[in-house]
């Protein structure tokens, strides 16, 4: 279906493309960096104590209701369980009684709260001041489950690395009897010890879960979802904010062909879009393979069996008739056996080096289609020195060039008081 306005007068249309793997988005690549930090690998849950993320989320929603008063009681309520507590509750760690009213009250305000309060200077510097102090505190060990994370390194807007367990940290996670779910298989090499790249599914995987346990907690720190000043109410999938998978094309009306000395070219924008699309459909092309290659060496491995079978049945027939066999044909036999070991073996090596230099190539893909999304958004998130690159949806909108100021504001005229003060 169209407009049905014909050629001449059809204003254009919104498209989309759709990536084939995730990527981060580049505007809020930081703020999950700090998320990925705080949570633990093996729970999926914030490493602070319950405690903490009581006192956090109540502060955060008095302050929304307007009592910054709460607030302050409740940062200076003693967060460690009495020991009469304790003794009723069978030496649990549990939250105060006193910390929990306080929590029950804050959750009772925020039903009748429809829009964001934190509206005036010192309610937002507050706000900053509690979301700050609760990501310092959060402690090296999870609190929930007494395992030790492993340590991240952003390296600029593309991507992020993430450092292996020390030897003594990694025995404390094997007595505590917990396992990292491996979210990088296929893509990893194996016995690997050393940093490595975290991969943008990898980010996924680990978001999802955390926001399906943390969720209620994770909307009031971070608010994406938020529309007009409403409430965010994205739940357990505002994960999916912190990765793009799908990208908005604008209209052909607003990248129109230019012409330059009489010479028609393609808009900056156009550039930036052709790029997207062959790597998205190169990286297509490539997972095809890889799907390919794991079906074939499945089919491989039945027909192996299935011949091994018949060779082990024909061997069991022919045995009653080959007691007489002499000594040189048995030696020429046991020299066939070692030639096609050594010829599968060869073979073996050779398909690990193509899948090697495969799974290379497709990381390799990845980043560069990661690189050229942050440089739609904004080219100044390019990683590569000296390179001239188009401008970014930011570089259109922002500063005097930008639409708003240029185009969309009111124009200065002369005799507008400004003008030149010299001696």
């Amino acid at each position: 279906r169209t407009c049905g306005l014909g050629l001449r007068f059809c204003p254009g249309h919104i498209g989309h493309i759709e990536l084939s793997v995730p990527v981060y988005h580049p505007l809020l690549f930081s703020r999950m960096e700090k998320l990925l930090r705080s949570k633990c690998f093996f729970c999926h849950r914030f490493r602070a104590s319950n405690v903490a993320l009581a006192v956090c989320e109540a502060s955060l929603w008095f302050l929304e209701a307007g009592r910054p008063d709460l607030v302050s009681v409740i940062q200076n309520i003693p967060q460690r369980v009495d020991a009469k507590e304790r003794k009723k509750n069978g030496d649990q760690k549990e939250i105060p009684d006193r910390i929990q009213r306080l929590l029950g009250r804050a959750r009772e305000l925020a039903k009748g709260l429809k829009r964001w309060r934190t509206n005036n200077s010192y309610l937002m510097e507050k706000r900053r001041e509690i979301i700050n102090t609760f990501f310092s505190k959060i402690p090296k060990t999870c609190a929930h489950c007494g395992t030790i994370s492993p340590k991240f390194k952003k390296d600029g807007p593309v991507k992020m690395f993430i450092f292996p367990i020390s030897a003594k940290d990694r025995q404390s996670n094997v007595r505590s009897g917990l396992e990292r779910t491996n979210t990088a298989a296929g893509f990893q090499e194996e016995g690997k010890q050393s940093q490595r790249l975290f991969y943008p599914n990898e980010a996924w995987e680990h978001l999802s879960r955390f926001y399906r346990l943390e969720h209620r907690l994770l909307d009031l720190l971070l608010p994406l979802s938020s529309r007009k000043g409403a409430m965010p109410r994205k739940g357990k999938k505002g994960y999916r904010a912190f990765f793009c998978r799908t990208l908005l094309v604008p209209p052909n009306k607003f990248r129109p062909t230019q012409f330059v000395g009489g010479i028609a070219s393609d808009h900056a924008q156009n550039k930036s879009f052709q790029s997207i699309l062959e790597l998205d459909s190169k990286m297509r092309k490539s997972r095809q393979t890889r799907a390919m290659l794991v079906n074939s060496e499945e089919d491989d491995d039945e027909e192996e069996e299935e011949s091994d079978d018949a060779m082990d049945a024909e061997e069991e027939e022919d045995e009653e008739d080959d007691e007489d066999e002499d000594e040189n044909e048995d030696d020429d036999e046991d020299e066939d056996e070692d030639d096609d070991e050594e010829k599968e073996k060869q073979m073996k090596e050779a398909n690990d080096q193509i899948k090697n230099d495969q799974r290379k190539n497709f990381l390799y893909t990845w980043l560069e289609l990661q690189e050229k999304v942050n440089t739609l958004f904004d080219n100044q998130l390019g990683t590569r020195y000296g390179e001239t690159l188009p401008p970014g949806i930011r570089q259109l909108l922002d500063k005097k060039p930008g639409l708003f100021r240029c185009n969309m504001m009111g124009k200065r005229v002369n005799y507008a008081a400004r003008s030149v003060i010299s001696p």
